[in-house]
Order: structure tokens, then C-alpha cells, then sequence
């Protein structure tokens, strides 16, 4: 949800994180971090790969009102294949939260 939020509201929150690297795929740098949100803002879509635990990923995606706010999101997580790679829901999923916000009814739409 972070980066869908105002400028304003996102750099007050962004000032108050003190990034700290919990695996070696960790954001952590706010510079980093920044250029990931504007990827999410971009795709509509967020991978965690192995960011904070090993071996677990993440994709998550805002679900919006009709108002076009993210009013929460849809999170899916998992454990990294043996052979590495994403599990398959996590490699299928191109707008996971568009899906369900389709599914809300009339007058819900994506941003």
C-alpha cells in the first residue's frame, strides 16, 4: 500500500524506516527502495523474493474501491521451489488484486 499513497504521506512514513538487511535480497537502501515502488506503482504488482525470509516469496496487489483508493491488499506467499524458482502461483499472478476488485460489482474498477 505504501506505494500508492500520496508523496507526502509515503515520505513521512519513508523517513521513519531505518532499512536493515534481513536476507541478501533485502531493500536496503532508501534509494532502492523508492525505485521498487515506483516498479509496483508501475506494474500494479509487488515480489517479495526471499527479501525477508529465506526462502519464502511474495506477490502481492492492492484491492481498490470505487474511488479508485487501495483499500487493502491480497497478499500470496509461499516457499521457493526446490529448483529455485517462484512457485507458480507467484509467476502466474499478472494483477492479482484486479481479479478480485473485478469480482467486488458494479461501480468497482482498477485504477
Amino acid at each position: 500500500m505504501l506505494a500508492y499513497m500520496p508523496q507526502g504521506e509515503r515520505d513521512e512514513i519513508l523517513q521513519q524506516i531505518e532499512p536493515r538487511r534481513l536476507t541478501p535480497n533485502t531493500i536496503a537502501s532508501r534509494q532502492e527502495l523508492e525505485q521498487h515502488l515506483h516498479r509496483v506503482r508501475k506494474v500494479g504488482h509487488a515480489f517479495d523474493l526471499e527479501e525477508h525470509e529465506p526462502h519464502i516469496r511474495c506477490v502481492a496487489a492492492p484491492i481498490w474501491d470505487h474511488y479508485r483508493r487501495g483499500q487493502c491488499e491480497l497478499e500470496l506467499d509461499g516457499p521457493r521451489r526446490a529448483n529455485g524458482g517462484a512457485a507458480p502461483a507467484a509467476t502466474r499472478a499478472s494483477n492479482p488484486g484486479g481479479g478480485i476488485t473485478n469480482l467486488a460489482g458494479p461501480g468497482i474498477s482498477r485504477f
